[in-house]
């Protein structure tokens, strides 16, 4: 074969991927605008600012604000820019489809939730955790879910003693003097002490090492130092996107390690409670025959489930993260508004006096305590615990609007495309400081009265 013909065939090598890439372009080009069509659909504005080919100072932005921990500072100001409440992104070869609109929010998270997936998430959370309800779609999230519910049916929640004993630990390092106090990490052990004892069967009661240690971090506190930059450190694999190779992370390394390594100590703890559990029903099978094992425990479940030892290790992780973090969030911010409103404060003193006079509350009034319920939903609507929710299109499908010039038209969202849904009320907080806990206290109404969650 000539020269000439090995350096054709060469070209032709490298240019078919090409050619076949643009046919498929063209392809998909013009199926989404049969598509687009078909629905209805206009473009969205592009978001909140000129961006460079590709969308190159958008992922530089992203980047920045993901090292110095302002993503929703940054997210929020794109929102405000260009006055919409659905916009579109270009991240290299990312379609990012950001809305804070709560009609899109529902189709995403809910009516249309089989059109999307969690796949960006499952290679952002993968060195930590590669199964459970965080990375899993379909069925197993289904089946995840399932598992964890149960164990806040009312049956299971109406014995506050697990809580109230907690919620002493918590108050003795209170200060007595009236003095300021840092309430957040005290939440965050008391948290992650009442998800422990409900969701693994056993408190870690991270609260009274606290008070015995003296100042000298136990095992818990490792743990719990750990799984807090690890969550970090997710976020920034997901935020780097498939460029996340370029920025390795030691720490983050060392802190699966240690994530994985208690949570292996724990299954490994329950496995042997277990067989002792075994061992006892086999001997008395005759009088248990048929009778309850007590309160139900998602990890007790999944023991009974399976025997994968990863798959445990990735449950216990996950029951710990969601039902630790989140709350603990929840109470933080909370506090922090009721500390800036007095008048709240006092109404709801007020409010829990009245009602249960000095004594401890039974599942049964806690939903005549209204204005703690009014407190808790507009801490969650101003500061929610979950603010950013991601998703990736599995299809070519629509949103309810976005499009068009005033963005009231459906908004075509191709197969492939990030979806961000901002769920905060991000400007209310920065332009009021609360404007529904000033409305609650009788004062003005600014962004909302919160009331009306009555």
């Amino acid at each position: 074969m000539a020269l000439h013909d090995l350096h054709a065939l060469a070209i032709i090598a490298l240019l078919w991927p090409l050619l076949l890439q643009a046919i498929y372009r063209a392809f998909r080009a013009s199926s989404c605008e049969r598509f687009r069509l078909l629905h209805g659909c206009q473009s969205a504005p592009k978001g909140g600012r000129r961006s460079l080919p590709f969308g190159v100072d958008n992922l530089a932005i992203l980047w920045r604000a993901t090292r110095e921990n302002r993503v929703l500072e940054t997210v929020d100001s794109d929102f405000r820019s260009s006055g919409r409440t659905t916009m579109v992104q270009r991240h290299l070869n990312r379609r990012m489809v950001m809305t804070c609109e709560p009609e899109n929010i529902r189709t995403i998270l809910s009516f249309k939730s089989d059109d999307y997936s969690v796949e960006s998430r499952n290679q952002a959370f993968g060195p930590l955790v590669s199964t459970g309800i965080l990375v899993s779609d379909g069925d197993n999230w289904a089946h995840s879910r399932g598992v964890m519910r149960r164990n806040f049916a009312r049956s299971q929640l109406a014995n506050f003693e697990p809580l109230e004993q907690t919620l002493q630990d918590l108050v003795s390092l209170l200060p007595r003097d009236g003095g300021t106090v840092n309430l957040q990490p005290l939440f965050s052990r008391y948290t992650l002490d009442t998800a422990s004892e409900l969701l693994l069967g056993e408190s870690m009661h991270s609260l009274r090492q606290m008070a015995a240690s003296d100042g000298k971090p136990s095992k818990v506190d490792g743990f719990r130092e750990a799984i807090r930059y690890a969550g970090r450190a997710v976020a920034r694999r997901h935020h780097f996107g498939v460029l996340r190779c370029f920025f390795p992370d030691r720490q983050a390394r060392e802190s699966y390690r240690k994530c994985h390594s208690f949570a292996d100590q724990l299954v490994e703890e329950a496995l042997q409670q277990k067989v002792k559990r075994d061992g006892k029903k086999s001997s008395l099978a005759s009088a248990s025959s048929g009778a309850s094992s007590g309160r139900y425990v998602a990890l007790h479940e999944w023991l009974e489930q399976t025997t994968d030892r990863q798959r445990l290790r990735d449950e216990v992780i996950t029951l710990l993260l969601t039902g630790a973090d989140t709350t603990a969030s929840l109470l933080s911010n909370l506090f922090s508004m009721l500390a800036r409103h007095p008048t709240v404060w006092q109404k709801l003193r007020a409010e829990i006096d009245s009602t249960l006079q000095g004594r401890r509350p039974t599942y049964e009034e806690l939903p005549r305590l209204q204005y703690l319920r009014y407190c808790v939903n507009e801490a969650l609507r101003l500061i929610p615990s979950i603010p950013l929710v991601d998703r990736v299109a599995r299809r070519d499908t629509v949103l309810p609007v976005g499009g068009g010039p005033d963005g009231q038209s459906p908004l075509l969202v191709p197969q492939g495309s990030q979806m961000l849904c901002y769920c905060s009320s991000g400007a209310a907080v920065s332009e009021d400081g609360g404007a529904g806990f000033a409305a609650m206290a009788g004062g003005p109404v600014g962004d909302a009265d919160a009331e009306e969650w009555g």
